[in-house]
C-alpha cells in the first residue's frame, strides 16, 4: 500500500495497545452506549478500543505521552483530547474494513462509497466551542475474522490487526459549524445510491481535511 502524501501513519506498539484496551474497557463500565447497530462491525468495546487508540496514538505523536486521564468514576465530559500548539482538539477515530481501508489509505476513496467520508455526530455540536484546534480524524484497519462479535469481548484478530493507525487530517470549528448535518452518505454520482448514518452527522471527504502536517511543521 502507498500511504497518501497529506496522511501520517503511526506504528501501534504493545503499550499503547494495552492502554487502550485498559481505558476502552473503563469507558465500557461507565459510558454506556444509547445505540449500537446490529450490523456494525465492531461491538461497542471494540469501537470504544478504536477510540482509545487513536487518542493514543495522537497524543503519542504531539508529545510522547501515551497515556490518558482515568476520570470516568466523576461522570464529567471530558474537556478535550489532546493540546497542540495552545489549542485543543477532539479526536475521531474509526474502525475501516480492511478492503475499504486500503482504498483509503491510498486516498483513493470517493465520497459516496462506504466508509468514504469521516463523520462527527452533529449531537456533538454543543461541545464543539471546547475544541478551539477542531477535530483531528484517524482511522484504522479493520481485519476479517471468523470469530462472532459479542458484547464483552474483544477479538484477537481485531486486536492485533490493527497494528497502525493513519491520521487523516483536521477539520477547523469554523468548517465543522458550516456543515449542515447529513443522514446519508453524498449520492453516487450515476446511480444516485446513498448510505444511511446511524444518527445526522457532519461529513468529511479526507480532500477537505487540512492535512496535520501542518501542525507538526509549527
Amino acid at each position: 500500500m502507498n500511504l497518501h502524501k497529506n496522511f501520517i501513519r503511526i506504528e501501534i506498539t504493545p503499550p499503547m495497545r494495552e492502554i487502550a484496551v485498559y481505558h476502552a474497557r473503563r469507558r465500557s463500565e461507565k459510558i454506556k452506549r444509547r445505540f449500537v447497530p446490529e450490523n456494525a462491525p465492531l461491538s461497542a468495546l471494540e469501537s470504544n478500543f478504536v477510540g482509545a487508540l487513536g487518542e493514543v496514538a495522537v497524543r503519542y505523536l504531539f508529545s510522547g505521552q501515551k497515556e490518558l486521564k482515568d476520570d470516568y468514576d466523576l461522570g464529567k465530559t471530558d474537556s478535550g483530547d489532546v493540546r497542540i500548539n495552545g489549542k485543543m482538539y477532539d479526536i475521531k477515530s474509526e474502525g475501516v474494513p480492511l478492503s475499504l481501508y486500503i482504498k483509503l489509505y491510498e486516498g483513493r476513496i470517493k465520497p459516496y462509497e462506504p466508509y468514504g467520508c469521516r463523520v462527527w455526530t452533529a449531537k456533538h455540536l454543543a461541545h464543539l466551542p471546547k475544541y478551539d484546534g477542531g477535530v483531528i480524524f484517524t482511522a484504522l484497519p479493520i481485519m476479517q475474522t471468523e470469530q462472532q462479535k459479542q458484547d464483552e469481548l474483544l477479538r484477537k484478530d481485531i486486536l492485533e490487526g490493527m497494528d497502525h493507525l493513519i491520521i487523516l487530517g483536521y477539520a477547523l470549528p469554523e468548517e465543522i459549524r458550516a456543515k449542515k448535518p447529513q443522514r446519508y452518505s453524498p449520492p453516487h454520482p450515476v446511480s444516485g445510491k446513498r448510505y444511511p448514518y446511524y444518527s445526522p452527522n457532519m461529513v468529511f471527504h479526507h480532500s477537505e481535511l487540512h492535512p496535520v502536517h501542518s501542525l507538526i511543521n509549527r
